[in-house]
Parts: structure tokens; C-alpha cells; sequence
């Protein structure tokens, strides 16, 4: 039974998932989501798989504007899932939305916790909303006996999803993000190289937008941001920066080789 999963991953997470899952199903292939962006989408399979990370309670840009240019026909079987560091709000129910409109369902949605792609402490809203969500979710690892359980049999599973009160302020956040999308892809504004960078390219090759340069041997940003850090966190000097920044996170399955782009 052939399984096609399409994953978007930047610490890794994602794609060390998805190959979890791919080997528990057999017979599967794994597509990374900013590669098929690239040309026409073949998502002809028996069951279909989408995993990818949450960004501020939601989906990624990427994610959207994937998942809008698709056209799904014969009624496959559809599972997701959105990895997190902190809580997944109404994510997959975004998710199932998109789906429907391309004409399928969402029939198995997970969230799983797994280690955060942030490169600062968190704020005090993101602290206030994760004390608002009474609901933890295990690691893939911890879970995939469950989900592939349910994969393989394609059974039903609600979208796992935060608790109410987190929803409605996920919710909230994401429409201010919306308002505030052409902005949001200057973030790179604040990218900052220093002397330790060597014009490795690694930087301008793991990013989904295309939107890292090489420019006197030095990477220049372009303003189209997914907000993503892959840029940052598999720089192999740690040689790019934001301001306040306290850690790095790469999923330690996953080395850089595994997300390069172009």
C-alpha cells in the first residue's frame, strides 16, 4: 500500500518523524514540501502524510500556500502531523480546512512535543498562553506506536488540538500575524553574520524561500522570511545571530546534508 508523506522541517524534527513513520508503514516515500513547491505535485497514493512544525499556534506560510496550490482526487486517506515546543492550538484544524478545500479530509490528526526552533527565551505571551493549555503531548518517538496504529488501519483520530481558552488566544495571535504577514517576512532584517563565517553556502542552501544570497562571500537576506532559523541553526560557525539570543536546537537525528535545497 503506497504512502506518500510531505514534510516541511528546518531543526529536523519533521523529517526525523517522518522517516520514523515511513519505515513503521513500509512502501513509503518521503517529499519535502519547499522541493515540490518547485514543480507539479504528484500526491497520488493510498494514504497521504503531512508533518510539519506549528509557528505561533498555527501553520507555517509555507505550509498554507502548499496546501492552497493542491488538488487531491480519489478520496486517499489522509493523516498530519504538527510538531511543537509548546502547545498546537487550532493548527490542525487549519490544516483540515485547506485539505478540504483541495478536495480531501483530515482523517488522523497528531501532535507531538518535540524541541523547540527558538533562539531566545520565550516571551512573557507565549509563557501566559502555554499556561492557558492543561493539555501535553508526548514526543513522536513516544507516540509513534499509536500513530502508526492508527495509519496503518486508516482509522479515524480527531485532530489533537490545545485547550479552549489556548485556542481562542492562539486564534487571536494568528489573525495579528495575518494582518502583519508582509512585514513578517522582513524578519531576516535582523539577521546579523560576524567574522566567523567561511562563505559555506549552508545558510543560502537549507533555506525553503530561496531567500539567502551569497554576496562578497558573505549571505545577504531578501526579505520574503519564512521565520524558520534553518539559516541560523545549521550554520556550522554559529556565525549568523539575532539580538538576545540564548540557544540553538537541531534535531541531533538530522545533519544538514538531509535539508539541503539547491
Amino acid at each position: 500500500m503506497k504512502t506518500k508523506i510531505f514534510y516541511f522541517s528546518t531543526t529536523g524534527n519533521s523529517l526525523a518523524l517522518a522517516r520514523e513513520l515511513g519505515n513503521g508503514l513500509g512502501d513509503t516515500e518521503l517529499i519535502s514540501i519547499p522541493k515540490a513547491m518547485n514543480g507539479p505535485v504528484d500526491a497520488n497514493a493510498s494514504r497521504l502524510g503531512f508533518i510539519f512544525p506549528v509557528y505561533a499556534w498555527g501553520l507555517p506560510r509555507i505550509m498554507a500556500e502548499f496546501l492552497k496550490g493542491l488538488k487531491l482526487e480519489g478520496k486517499p486517506y489522509v493523516f498530519a502531523v504538527a510538531t511543537c515546543g509548546g502547545t498546537p492550538g487550532k493548527t490542525l484544524l487549519q490544516l483540515r480546512v485547506l485539505l478540504r478545500k483541495a478536495g480531501a479530509d483530515l482523517h488522523a490528526g497528531f501532535a507531538c512535543r518535540e524541541g523547540a526552533n527558538t533562539l531566545t527565551d520565550d516571551p512573557g505571551i507565549v509563557r501566559f498562553a502555554k499556561r492557558l493549555n492543561g493539555i501535553q503531548y508526548s514526543s513522536g518517538k513516544e507516540r509513534l506506536q499509536e500513530m502508526l496504529a492508527v495509519i496503518r488501519d486508516k482509522r479515524e483520530h480527531a485532530p489533537d488540538t490545545s485547550s479552549f481558552l489556548c485556542n481562542c488566544f492562539g486564534g487571536m495571535m494568528q489573525a495579528l500575524m495575518s494582518l502583519a504577514a508582509d512585514k513578517l517576512k522582513s524578519a531576516d532584517s535582523s539577521f546579523q553574520v560576524d567574522d566567523r563565517c567561511i562563505g559555506c553556502r549552508t545558510c543560502e542552501r537549507v533555506c525553503p524561500r530561496a531567500n539567502v544570497r551569497l554576496e562578497g562571500n558573505k549571505p545577504v537576506w531578501h526579505h520574503n522570511c519564512e521565520m524558520c532559523n534553518g539559516c541560523i541553526q545549521w550554520c556550522p560557525q554559529q556565525a549568523i545571530h539575532v539580538a538576545n539570543e540564548t540557544c540553538r536546537y537541531r534535531n541531533p537525528s538530522v545533519r544538514a546534508e538531509d535539508l539541503i535545497l539547491r
